[in-house]
């Protein structure tokens, strides 16, 4: 029986008749559920339409809302079709989106169970006046959490193909023309390939915004444990693939199995091979792309391979590279690794395999990689002098160091805070519709040219991973977003604290400084010495937070020192500000307080080393009463007398001016 839960799922759908064109809209509720519709609307379909409109349209697109939907039995497109969600994934919430933890905007598609979700079909053929035409099945899902399928079967049968054992998809299994953007799949598994997702010969696959969470492989030789291509095109602007294969993810009802494989598995295995009388080998073009914290190894590739601005890292294995496998000694392929982190991939027996180039006649040129030296191409080596990492070469690519500098270990451990060392945060959701890991600026930097990784990219796209832009351009898979000075509105009542929590918003990337102590480098009267600001910033606050006097702002001290009326504290794990009034007015307060980053601390002025919060505060009687007339500060004695001569007013006039 299928749940629906939401406010009703709408599909509609154009085409064009003559000169003019229209649409017929099908509102899914009673008598009409999900599956009824997409019997209507797919050729040639079995099952109940229920009291669905039926369309002969050659352009559909479904639009679902927030809800759970559950089917019943596979949904094979046969035509092109576009079918959207509500629009916010579990993956930006803590709970990765558990069974039972449905988002409020979350919308689900759980797969029938023992079987998986969608088949694609390749082609559609029509015949108009006796004329066949074939074209390819063009689909496109979007905004959508699709949760769970198991296959063990050969999908390729039902798409046309000639079946041959192995090729299963545990959510999807696509011929077509495919393209996820702002999808979820997760804890789906196949006996053999593409535990997520298997894309056959011919077809394409795009994503974008896409994450692959929990998917797994069944059996020892199986590959793919979130995807495998089977020589299809690939294309990826913005994708995160983490705990494939791991027992304990966040999964429908039970947790998947791991691979038994281990690390010859590979989370996206990408089979390209040269076969005799083709042009050549398939194109991967793969950008912002994250795989982290899988229990297999990253990527296997025999493609035409660009990668760009990603992080392969903290995995059983990087990845292996055998382009144009199955060609003659002249007929390897090129390979483009750029603006890239792979760093870290180590496997359960404790050995450090980042890259592995296993055709030896293959051409890998590398510009501005990150690695810790696990057998990546990095060329001729060169001593780079700079604090953090062993060297550099004239591409600059850089090797981490192994020993002697702690503090560029790649990734921060959880909960380590601003002290901890790793030029990277832990894996977590920074902005935008992916968990990634954004750059980090560490206490142990004297200079902005101490990173690896911040300003050493050579040919960065646009927008990073987050989408969010840089005017530096950066290695890896999300650019460092650096603070800003900003305003910040309180609103209270009379006499009572009132805190905000919306500084991160300014700090970006940055943390605020940590509390001075013993044996820190960065104090505050450290980040200050020599300049005029020295006996500014407060000692015991994270940030080296101060408010700053009127006497600095401009404003005259006339009547009071500073414009606050009360004190402000901070906390520096939670980028709260709390401000709490010394007397009870009711009112505005304004005044300015200055923080100090870890990446405004590098600033070159030591008189602008800080972001400034321009705070007003809005204090309303604890009555709730509010004056239209008066502006400024009043205290309660004041509004007290103005309440009490007031109600004499009014007797007096009802009293005929008598007093």
């Amino acid at each position: 029986m299928e749940s629906l839960r939401g406010q009703g799922l709408v599909l509609v759908f154009f085409w064009a008749l003559g000169m003019g064109a229209f649409a017929d809209t099908v509102t899914v509720g009673t008598g009409c559920t999900f599956e009824n519709a997409l019997a209507s609307v797919l050729p040639n379909t079995p099952g109940s339409k229920g009291s669905c409109k039926t369309s002969t349209s050659s352009s559909i697109s479904i639009s679902l809302p927030a809800g759970e939907f559950d089917l019943t039995q596979t949904a094979v497109l046969n035509t092109s079709i576009s079918i959207s969600g509500a629009g916010a994934l579990s993956n930006s919430d803590s709970t990765k989106g558990a069974i039972g933890s449905l988002g409020a905007n979350e919308t689900r598609i759980v797969a029938p169970a023992g079987q998986r979700a969608f088949v694609i079909l390749p082609s559609t053929t029509t015949v108009n006046s006796g004329v066949s035409n074939t074209t390819a099945n063009v689909v496109s899902l979007s905004a959508l959490s699709i949760v769970g399928g198991t296959a063990t079967d050969d999908c390729t049968s039902a798409l046309g193909l000639a079946a041959v054992g192995g090729h299963n998809g545990g959510a999807i299994c696509n011929g077509g023309q495919l393209s996820l953007s702002n999808v979820e799949v997760r804890g789906a598994s196949a006996q053999d390939e593409g535990g997520g997702l298997y894309s056959a010969a011919g077809s394409t696959l795009s994503l974008g915004a896409t994450s692959f969470l929990g998917n797994s492989v069944l059996s020892a030789q199986g590959n793919g444990a979130a995807i495998y291509l089977n020589h299809a095109a690939l294309t990826v602007n913005a994708a995160t693939f983490y705990a494939q294969c791991d027992p304990q993810a966040p999964a429908p009802n039970t947790a998947p199995a791991s691979c038994p494989g281990g690390a010859q598995t590979f989370v996206l295995a990408d089979v390209g091979a040269f076969v005799s009388g083709s042009s050549g080998n398939n194109v991967a073009q793969l950008a912002d792309l994250t795989i982290s914290g899988n229990l297999a190894a990253g990527l296997y590739d025999e493609t035409d391979l660009s990668l760009l601005n990603s992080d392969i890292v903290n995995n059983l294995a990087g990845f292996v590279l055998n382009p144009g496998m199955g060609k003659s000694s002249t007929g390897a392929l090129p390979v483009g690794i750029t603006d890239s982190i792979i760093a870290a991939n180590i496997d359960a027996g404790g050995q450090e395999s980042d890259c592995q180039n296993a055709n030896a006649n293959n051409t890998a040129m590398t510009f501005s990689l990150v690695t810790d030296q696990g057998g990546c191409p990095l060329g001729a080596q060169t001593a780079s002098g700079s604090l953090g990492f062993e060297a550099t070469d004239i591409n600059m690519n850089v090797v981490l160091a192994q020993s002697g500098a702690p503090e560029q270990s790649l990734i921060e451990a959880a909960g380590g805070g601003v002290a901890a060392p790793g030029i990277l945060a832990p894996l977590g959701n920074y902005g935008g519709n992916l968990l990634t890991h954004k750059p980090r600026y560490l206490l142990s930097y004297n200079a902005r040219t101490d990173s690896p990784i911040m300003g050493r990219g050579l040919g960065c796209g646009s927008a990073d991973a987050r989408g969010d832009k840089s005017a530096a351009c950066d290695i890896g898979a999300d650019f460092y977003q650096f603070p800003v000075s900003g305003n910040l509105s309180l609103t209270g009542i009379q006499g009572q604290p009132v805190s905000s929590s919306n500084l991160t918003s300014q700090l970006g990337d940055s943390d605020l400084l940590p509390y001075d102590g013993a044996g820190s480098q960065w104090t505050c009267l450290y980040v200050y010495q020599n300049t005029s600001l020295t006996q500014q910033a407060q000692s015991t606050a994270p940030g080296c937070a101060w408010v700053v006097p009127d006497s600095m702002t401009g404003t005259s001290p006339a009547t009071e020192t500073t414009n606050t009326r009360g004190s402000v504290a901070f906390s520096a794990t939670q980028d709260t500000l709390t401000y709490t009034p010394n007397q009870k007015f009711y009112g505005t307060a304004n005044f300015e307080v200055r923080l100090t980053t870890t990446s405004s601390m590098l600033n070159p002025d030591p008189n602008d080393r800080f972001i400034t919060e321009t705070v007003l505060v809005s204090e309303q009687p604890a009555s709730g009463l509010t004056s239209q007339t008066l502006s400024g500060a009043m205290d309660g004695t004041a509004l007290t007398g103005l309440l009490l001569t007031a109600w004499i007013s009014i007797r007096r006039r009802r009293q005929g001016g008598r007093s």
